[in-house]
């Protein structure tokens, strides 16, 4: 810095300022500082800088802490807004704990019930029930039911060899493992091949059981347990089926009073609620007269396994026939194929009823088919049917 020259008498400096000073004293002003010259045009701001203006613009862009109004959108830049109070106006923002969350998991979506609050907070949790009006099948801890028990006051007698078919519609995943059905009046005699069991919508069958015919000869309501546990999933439908072969008479089964045309309004064969699979009942043919059931696989007339019939029209091409046997009894014969008007490979069960046949003698299926065609069922009413398992 430049040396102040003044009056040896000690006053003001006075003269040219030197250094980083330029001017004159009394008043020099600072031109550079570590030999840069401040006074460049290179060294000066593009604007003059108002400090007051500044800050005035900037508080007016900024988001007071204290709180303020909004005037346009904020962009979070992909950053949160945490510590967030609970929305409780209408207009306010809600925090994410406040927000319903939609449950994707099908299984927690109950049958109808007793209305309870969401376990969860969720949308549909698995506390959401919808409200019961009227009977339901977990009234009774079953899964499925055809009707409510109360509603079933009436009586269909069955017909020997003919396959009745119920639609069981299946509104969440579930294993059946038995089927209730309703005895309201008992057959008489023994069996010669009564069964219940389940085929798939397409017909096919899924499971049977063990012989039931000592039920169907008693008046009574029956849990009959199914040859194999089924999973069946949620939005298909089967068909519950029930086959009796007594020796003298048939049972009443309990239905309900409706008919069976308005049961099936608007439906298809094969989506019908109610239904039989029915091959047409035929009888033993003059070759096989007089020949003694038991040793039919050996037959010499008409030959070895072969049962001359009436028809075999509608019949399976393996399966299980109740046949009509001397001393009004029926024999249960299986068969391997068909030919003609003959059932061909049979054989006969043992411990079924014994005797010779007849020309004209009755002739039935007795076993539930591989596959079914459901057509439609001309007697009133619906069996009062209900399932249960897991």
């Amino acid at each position: 810095m430049g040396n102040a020259v003044g009056g040896g008498s000690g006053g003001p400096p006075s003269g040219a300022a030197g250094g980083d000073l330029g001017g004159t004293y009394p008043d020099p002003s600072v031109v550079s500082s570590g030999g840069f010259n401040i006074e460049s045009a290179a060294f000066q701001p593009a604007t003059a800088f108002d400090l007051a203006g500044a800050a005035a613009a900037a508080a007016a862009a900024s988001l007071p802490l204290a709180g303020g109004t909004m005037s346009g959108p904020i962009a979070m830049g992909a950053s949160k807004v945490t510590g967030l109070a609970n929305g409780s106006g209408a207009q306010d923002a809600a925090a994410f704990g406040q927000i319903p969350l939609i449950d994707s998991t099908a299984a927690d979506i109950q049958l109808d019930g007793v209305q309870t609050a969401g376990a969860n907070g969720l949308t549909a949790d698995s506390g959401h029930i919808h409200p019961a009006t009227s009977w339901i099948p977990a009234d009774n801890a079953l899964l499925i039911a055809t009707r409510d028990p109360s509603i079933c006051q009436a009586n269909q007698i069955l017909t020997a060899g003919t396959v009745y078919l119920v639609k069981l519609t299946v509104r969440v995943a579930m294993t059946i493992t038995y089927l209730y059905w309703i005895v309201e009046a008992a057959g008489s005699g023994t069996s010669a091949g009564s069964f219940t069991g389940l085929y798939s919508s397409s017909g096919t069958l899924l499971t049977g059981s063990s012989d039931i015919g000592v039920n169907l000869a008693t008046a009574g309501t029956y849990k009959e347990t199914l040859t194999s546990a089924q999973s069946l999933t949620a939005g298909s439908f089967v068909w519950a089926a029930l086959l009796s072969n007594l020796t003298t008479t048939q049972p009443h089964m309990q239905v309900s009073s409706m008919r069976s045309d308005a049961l099936n309004v608007n439906l298809t064969a094969a989506t019908y609620q109610v239904a039989v699979n029915f091959p047409p009942a035929t009888t033993v043919a003059a070759g096989s007269n007089t020949g003694e059931i038991s040793t039919i696989a050996s037959w010499a007339t008409p030959s070895a396994g072969v049962l001359s019939v009436a028809s075999v029209t509608g019949y399976p091409t393996t399966g299980a026939l109740a046949v009509a046997a001397s001393g009004s009894t029926l024999a249960r014969v299986t068969y391997t194929g068909v030919s003609g008007s003959t059932f061909t490979g049979c054989a006969y069960v043992s411990g079924s009823a014994t005797g010779t046949v007849a020309t004209g003698g009755a002739v039935t299926n007795a076993a539930l088919p591989a596959s079914i065609t459901p057509s439609a069922n001309s007697q009133s009413g619906a069996f009062g049917i209900w399932t249960g398992g897991s």
